[in-house]
């Protein structure tokens, strides 16, 4: 409307001009027509005069005619000059502004329209600024430099009718802002040595919000015309473009949103899965990479007044597993934890220039989301996820599906953890049982012993029952076999507790008489039911390997291949049962190739068949015996005999079963 209204105006003066010449000559030919009356008349008196004051008149409205007529055409010219360099400028800004359709980020964008601003009105740099309250908030600048480190404030009020502008929507010029400009307004444009500038509002979604700056470094008279307008309508492709940039980054945000979401929904079995700290760990890295597309992630957990790195996807060199960060060197870390939220750090480099030049450059974490993983209403662990190139911060929306990520994240750490740990104190109570189980080496050439353990609770790997052979100094060997009543790591820890005790008499040369006395003093004060007790058979094979002794507390006999049967052997109570009891000596004679087992009932107490309630007995374990080689029963052959038990009862042996076979060679 502007350009419009100059160029009424220039007509009019037109006009007006033309008006003052038209009486001009009206004048000039009124006192033509006087001087032509006074020669009709023959007055010389009267045409001489007359005709002098008409002539000098029309020189001197002739003069003046040209010089209007001169000062208008120039004005004419300068304005028709104006006016084609402003649409100049007009096609060049409508032309110049679909470049923005070429950049799809909102950040990038900002930066384009800064850049084309600057190539389209020839001036020295262009600012792109938010209005914030009473400030204005520096976004970008074309060319970047000192002072602006951006986060420039400028108060609106510094600037005199910027505040009036910005609520008109008109442009605003000042001509020297460095004279004009109060506060810190006037202090940099002093710094960055500025003279004139236009600033231009810019609407987005119909809303103000933003103000394009136009600054020279010379005082330059104030646009007008066309060369006012094509600031303005840059103002409005450029609002026009933002306001499809955020709708665009709003559609791929939502997008990304719905991904991050479904991400979300898939990820829950993994939660849920069974897996160890380690397995866990991984997944939640992988996981993260793909809901957050994120370029790394990597898993920290609190340790020694810091934190150390537990996994990282992909790995980085820089950042081996183990490698510990002090709280003391980079306190933010301990912050993050302590606050349960997630923290986002755009630009490391700039945020945490230690941080940065330490670790970050080299893994590619431009920026970074923090997110601690709270177990039991407390934060042990951080996922740290990062970016190769600067990223905006995460919306609320997004923000939220961290902290839900995180949340099952720190269950399935806890549960995974849980796990370990049971996994490991079941290993540490296995090995523990194993380590109560004798470690039987025969040193004697002709002597050899194998054994078979299998306790009846399937949660233990020892039970009630307990065994063991020592080679004596003397060149004897000893023998023990024992049974606890009942099952459980108590009658286990009887039953390694008396085995202990056997080892210590026989070796401190206590005779085999007194042998079973000395255990049953031991089962009396070790015992947790003062009700349970133990059958057990103390026995020794003497140097010459001739004869085999032995003394029962109500065990069943040895079996033998290559003696003569031992069932009737004498047999004293049960360990625990009677005081002052006494345990006969039973001696047997062997062959020069012998085995001699010793077992406990859990081999023989089973079925004779499926559903039969007749007992197995000791018949069927001989029959098999006998069919073994003397003096070669091997762990193997053991394994076939309860296996052959197994078979006969229907169903796998409910009580403890144990074997110790020796044989013998002379």
């Amino acid at each position: 409307m502007s350009a419009v209204s100059d160029d009424i105006e220039t007509v009019d003066a037109a006009r007006k001009a033309l008006r003052e010449i038209s009486g001009a000559l009206g004048v000039s030919a009124i006192l033509l027509a006087v001087m032509l009356a006074a020669v009709l008349v023959a007055d010389r008196d009267v045409v001489a005069p007359i005709g002098a004051l008409a002539l000098a008149l029309s020189l001197s409205l002739a003069v003046v005619v040209m010089r209007r007529t001169r000062r208008i055409t120039h004005a004419r010219d300068d304005v028709l000059a104006q006016e084609r360099e402003g649409r100049e400028q007009l096609d060049r800004t409508l032309a110049a502004t679909r470049r923005f359709l070429e950049t799809e980020s909102p950040l990038d964008l900002r930066r384009q329209i800064c850049a084309v601003a600057l190539e389209v009105f020839d001036c020295t740099a262009v600012s792109l600024s938010e209005v914030a309250s009473d400030h204005l908030l520096l976004l970008e600048r074309v060319p970047w430099g000192h002072p602006y480190s951006g986060a420039d404030r400028q108060p609106i009020g510094e600037l005199p009718g910027l505040r009036e502008a910005l609520e008109t929507g008109a442009p605003h010029f000042v001509a020297d802002v460095a004279e004009t400009a109060s506060g810190s307004t006037q202090a940099t444009a002093e710094v960055v040595g500025g003279g004139s500038v236009l600033s231009v509002p810019i609407a987005v979604g119909g809303v103000t919000g933003l103000v394009l700056g136009l600054l020279w470094d010379r005082v330059i008279p104030e646009p007008q015309g066309t060369r006012r307008l094509a600031p303005q309508r840059f103002a409005d492709q450029a609002g026009l473009a933002l306001e499809q940039a955020r709708y665009r980054a709003a559609q791929a945000e939502i997008a990304s949103l719905n991904r991050t979401l479904r991400a979300m929904v898939q990820t829950d079995p993994l939660f849920r899965a069974h897996g160890t700290v380690a397995d866990v760990s991984a997944a939640i890295c992988e996981k993260a990479l793909t809901v957050f597309e994120a370029a790394g992630a990597a898993l920290w957990v609190e340790a020694d007044e810091g934190i150390e790195l537990r996994l990282r996807r992909p790995a980085a060199a820089i950042l081996p597993p183990r490698i510990r960060i002090p709280f003391a060197e980079h306190p933010d870390f301990g912050d993050d934890l302590a606050s349960g939220h997630p923290h986002f750090l755009a630009d490391v480099e700039h945020e945490d220039p230690v941080l940065w030049e330490r670790y970050a450059r080299h893994s590619g974490s431009r920026s970074q989301l923090r997110v601690p993983l709270a177990s039991a209403g407390q934060a042990r662990a951080l996922l740290v996820l990062s970016w190769s190139e600067p990223v905006p911060p995460p919306t609320a929306e997004v923000s939220a599906v961290a902290s839900r990520f995180a949340d099952q994240a720190g269950v399935a750490l806890a549960e995974a953890a849980r796990r370990d740990a049971r996994v490991e104190l079941a290993e540490l109570h296995a090995r523990f049982e194993r380590s109560l189980l004798p470690s039987i080496a025969l040193e004697s050439d002709g002597a050899t012993a194998a054994t078979f353990y299998r306790p009846g609770d399937d949660r233990l790997s020892l039970g009630g029952d307990f065994f063991d052979c020592l080679e004596l100094p003397d060149g004897s060997i000893a023998l023990l076999i024992g049974d606890v009543a009942g099952h459980g790591p108590a009658a286990a820890a009887l039953g390694a507790g008396l085995r202990n005790a056997w080892c210590a008499l026989v070796l401190g040369g206590w005779p085999l008489e007194d042998v079973l006395g000395g255990l049953q003093a031991v089962c009396v004060r070790e015992r947790h039911d003062p009700y349970a007790f133990v059958t057990a058979i103390a026995a020794a094979v003497t140097p010459d390997r001739r004869q085999l002794r032995f003394a029962s507390a109500g065990h069943p006999a040895p079996l033998a291949i290559g003696a003569a049967p031992m069932n009737d052997a004498d047999n004293g109570p049960p360990l625990g049962v009677a005081r002052g009891a006494a345990w006969p000596v039973t001696a047997v004679a062997l062959d020069p190739v012998a085995s001699v087992l010793l077992y406990t009932d859990g081999l023989v107490e089973g079925r004779a068949a499926p559903g039969a309630t007749e007992r197995l007995g000791t018949g069927p374990v001989t029959e098999l015996l006998a069919g073994l080689a003397p003096g070669g029963v091997t762990a193997a052959d053991l394994a076939r005999l309860v296996a052959a038990a197994t078979v006969a009862n229907g169903a796998g042996l409910a009580d403890d079963v144990a074997l110790l076979a020796l044989n013998l060679r002379r």
